[in-house]
């Protein structure tokens, strides 16, 4: 018999301030706030908040903003290395990375390739050995985005996503982590 834990499983805080979840289970945390780039997505102080977490796994979803800005493959790069490696600096254990391409904004550079950018990740997560990759992007093709959006997986502004795209979102990334 499943017992639901008296402790929320989920908890979101912009600048990554949570209480630390102790009932067995999986608890997510999640810092992710608009506008922010590979750049300042994860700031020294974060990194230390979820240091104290001592995460099992990382999620990273960081690229949206550096597309639309039109930052170079290189700074993306860089950037993302440098964050990953100075939170593994600071975790008290060894922790599982994930680097995820999300689906390609439709305001953004189309001189720079969105795909770029996931090759970039997938570079960085084959240089690591505690740093997976997963794309999530080529899932979103066939369902109108970027394009048309049929099934009206994102909000008016065309960027970020409705409850619908999140749940689809969701789906996408059990699948790879059951498959």
């Amino acid at each position: 018999t499943y017992v639901v834990p008296d402790q929320s499983t989920f908890q979101w805080n912009f600048d990554s301030i949570f209480e630390k979840q102790t009932a067995p289970g999986l608890h997510a945390y999640s810092a992710g706030h608009g506008g922010a780039n590979s750049a300042n997505y994860l700031t020294n102080a974060e990194c230390s908040l979820v240091a104290e977490l001592d995460p099992a796994l990382v999620t990273h979803m960081v690229g949206s903003n550096d597309y639309r800005a039109r930052m170079s493959i290189s700074d993306y790069k860089t950037n993302m290395l440098s964050r990953l490696e100075y939170l593994d600096s600071v975790l008290p254990s060894p922790t599982q990375h994930v680097l995820i391409q999300a689906y390609q904004r439709m305001d953004g550079a189309r001189d720079i390739p969105w795909d770029d950018y996931g090759l970039a990740l997938l570079e960085i997560a084959s240089e690591r050995d505690n740093t997976t990759f997963v794309d999530l992007s080529e899932s979103y093709k066939p369902v109108g985005i970027p394009g048309t959006d049929p099934l009206g997986l994102l909000g008016s502004d065309n960027v970020h996503q409705v409850t619908a795209g999140y749940d689809f979102m969701a789906d996408l990334l059990t699948g790879y982590f059951i498959a």
